[in-house]
């Protein structure tokens, strides 16, 4: 019993993190994202969807301006990044040097 306990409270724990955090999607067509601008909060995901009929590599630099490589991404695939620090982010398309947006994370 004192094992069920135990394992409620860990879960209530983690569970409002799990509940809180929310996804929103950026849009790849016509070798531009579908927005300049966005905020999302610490912990929010981004998926970028790539609508195009090219492939986009796409790079993250953070507030600490640490440059992350997200990897090549083939039309119609998505990518993920969790932002995990405040800040603005910068995302670009290393393929399409034209793709640029801000994320302002708080």
């Amino acid at each position: 019993m004192n094992t069920k306990i135990s394992l409620g409270v860990i879960l209530l724990a983690v569970l409002p993190v799990s509940v809180c955090a929310a996804e929103v999607q950026v849009n790849q067509t016509n070798k531009k994202f579908d927005k300049d601008q966005l905020s999302v909060k610490v912990g929010d995901g981004v998926s970028f969807l790539n609508g195009d009929s090219v492939k986009h590599n796409l790079t993250v630099v953070t507030p600490d301006e640490e440059s992350k490589d997200l990897g090549t991404e083939a039309p119609g695939g998505a990518v993920k990044y969790v932002m995990d620090k405040p800040g603005v982010y910068d995302v670009r398309c290393n393929i399409h040097p034209t793709m640029k947006m801000k994320i302002k994370v708080e």
